[in-house]
């Protein structure tokens, strides 16, 4: 995992300068452009009285804007979600442990929020960097392909001024060129999902075998997951694999399958489905079971959604699910 670094060298040398920075024409036509990160994983709008800061602000910066009187930047550091393996909470909490770090300080808990429509947490703190008085707001989140830290800072004295701009400019924030949907699929190549809609992203973990792909909705409200086997490791055919299947899941979750079993014909072959509910806590969750059978495997899907947000995701989770294919 990239290693995040402290922005207080370069910060407090560019906070030196306030002093010296003279006023922005309150005439000036505002315009607009896209700035790109370093690596082309996303892209902002930022107005005229904003400016990039390519390699300025930190070794390790992918984005670097400061407004141009140079009292407000904002430092965005990403990370692969190929990389990185765990959830975003887990992620918040790897944050605030290398920002109390940097700072010698414990941070208190952070509010949950959105950033460009994704789910993200934002820290706020205050801190002396020689001498000076730093107020911060870091917004960690979560996009369909990376994780990112978006720091932003100003003098304390300054921190409520530039807010609606500098959300303005998070909220432009876009996985550079990410299609309305793509192909996801198994580390083996062997099977996937063809349509996978913006707002969905693969999860990699240790216990994700490389025959496997788990894929979930931006706050893990709802989440999909695929398994396979070639028909030549059993003997038994389609009928045999369905059955266990559905018995297995009859068992794990303690209802019956049988009698709910639907048959459709997907672009890639034959699937049985079998739809059921579930008590988790205090959440009940929907599942879709498909069991299906393609030119060379037997492979199960297996759907989840909470109840109260079924409506918000059933056309999405069954466009999806149809889409699975070798590949």
């Amino acid at each position: 995992m990239k290693l995040r670094k402290s922005v207080s060298l370069i910060l407090v040398l560019i906070l030196c300068l306030l002093t010296g920075c003279g006023p922005v024409s309150g005439d000036k036509e505002i315009t607009y452009s896209a700035v790109n990160s370093k690596n082309d994983e996303f892209t902002v709008t930022i107005p005229s009285t904003w400016k990039s800061l390519p390699g300025e602000l930190n070794d390790n910066g992918d984005l670097e804007l400061s407004n141009e009187k140079s009292t407000h930047f904002i430092l965005g550091m990403v990370i692969s979600g190929e990389d990185y393996s765990g959830t975003l909470e887990e992620y918040k909490e790897t944050a605030a442990e290398n920002i109390g770090g940097t700072y010698n300080l414990t941070l208190e808990e952070p509010d949950s929020t959105e950033v460009a429509g994704y789910p993200a947490f934002r820290f706020e703190f205050e801190t002396k960097v020689d001498n000076l008085n730093v107020f911060f707001r870091v917004y960690v989140l979560r996009t369909e392909n990376y994780f990112a830290d978006l720091y932003t800072w100003s003098v304390a004295s300054l921190k409520e001024e530039e807010q609606d701009v500098i959300l303005g400019i998070l909220n432009s924030l876009e996985e550079a060129d990410l299609p309305e949907s793509r192909t996801l699929g198994s580390d083996d190549g062997t099977i996937g999902f063809t349509a996978v809609p913006k707002g969905w992203y693969q999860m990699h973990d240790a216990e994700t075998g490389s025959d496997e792909i788990y894929l979930s909705s931006m706050r893990q409200d709802a989440m999909v997951y695929a398994t396979s086997l070639t028909k030549q490791g059993l003997d038994d055919g389609f009928d045999f694999f369905d059955r266990v299947m559905m018995e297995s899941m009859e068992d794990t979750y303690d209802t019956e399958l049988a009698s709910t079993r639907q048959e459709k014909t997907l672009p890639s072959g034959t699937a049985r489905i079998y739809e059921f509910e579930a008590q988790e806590d205090d959440t009940i969750i929907c599942y879709w079971l498909y069991n299906v059978e393609t030119e060379n495997r037997f492979s199960t899907l297996l759907a989840a959604v909470e109840k109260e947000k079924l409506d918000d995701f059933k056309t999405e989770l069954e466009a999806l699910l149809e889409s699975f294919a070798e590949l």
